[in-house]
């Protein structure tokens, strides 16, 4: 299968242990997380080889790594010590990445859970703007692209929940910044993820790929919820999109060798990716 699976479905095991089961069901790719400890140089158990060794022994590439996110990563923040200390993790994870054979960094651009005011939603899109410009300078010396991540933004006042959003923030920079659509982030604020690959345009370099009930953010196989799919792969195909594809579910109480079973059947079903 030319899918790639995020690693974090197998959160509760060790990277290495996780590659090893990704490749038996027959993924060939796998996203890797930049809050895994192995990736971190920051902690005692910071161990790239190993990561490098498992994926060449599974016949596994990473070509993507999910950059930390949640409070410690808000590139928006009013806090320019805040904002620093976000862009300085990413920083630390680059080199790791390039050693690893990442193609691609996925980042979230900011993070307000409980919304802003209007005026402080509007006022954080230069901030946002300006850490972009900072994070795609100092990942272009390791021959990487970031993809900036649509956000959860239902009921809230907020950028970056959209397509549109998003592609007006990266507008002007580099060429090795991009956006990535999370079709279970799009679906769950209103909006039609297929609609959303077409507002994306050639900026679109990778996807986060899940369903949900369109009201809250649950990372299901494709197929448990209301994202119409059959439209989503169509309008990838029109677009030929050829970035970096990742299914990203995850267990949280349910049995993740299920999820994964269940996630290999959509897989088989789709056939090669659009683009892939």
């Amino acid at each position: 299968m030319n899918y790639s699976i995020a690693a974090s479905l197998l959160m509760k095991l060790d990277l290495l242990e996780a590659i090893a089961i990704l490749a038996e069901a027959g993924f060939k790719e796998t996203e890797l997380n930049g809050r895994e400890t192995r990736l971190d140089p920051n902690d005692p158990s910071y161990d790239v080889k190993s990561v490098l060794r498992a994926l060449r022994e599974n016949g596994m590439k990473a070509p993507t790594c999910h950059a930390p996110f949640g409070p410690q990563m808000d590139l928006g923040s009013e806090d320019a010590s805040f904002r620093k200390a976000g862009l300085d993790s990413l920083r630390s994870l680059l080199e790791p990445c390039a050693m690893l054979g990442v193609e691609t960094v996925v980042v979230h651009p900011n993070f307000a859970p409980q919304g802003q005011t209007d005026e402080a939603a509007e006022a954080s899109k230069a901030r946002i703007r300006e850490s972009m410009a900072t994070a795609v300078d100092f990942a272009r010396p390791y021959g990487l692209r970031l993809a900036f991540e649509n956000m959860l933004s239902v009921g809230r006042s907020q950028p970056c929940g959209s397509m549109s959003q998003l592609a007006a923030l990266v507008d002007g920079l580099p060429g090795n910044a991009g956006l990535c659509l999370d079709t279970g982030h799009a679906f769950a604020n209103g909006l039609n993820p297929a609609a959303e690959v077409h507002a994306a345009g050639d900026r679109l370099i990778a996807l986060h790929v899940h369903d949900n009930d369109g009201e809250r953010d649950r990372h299901w196989p494709p197929g448990r919820g209301g994202v119409d799919w059959p439209a989503f792969l169509d309008a990838l195909r029109k677009t030929k999109f050829s970035g970096a594809w990742t299914l990203e579910v995850l267990a949280r109480d349910e049995d993740a060798a299920a999820i994964l079973e269940e996630t290999k059947s959509v897989a088989e079903e789709w056939g090669p990716p659009a683009g892939g």
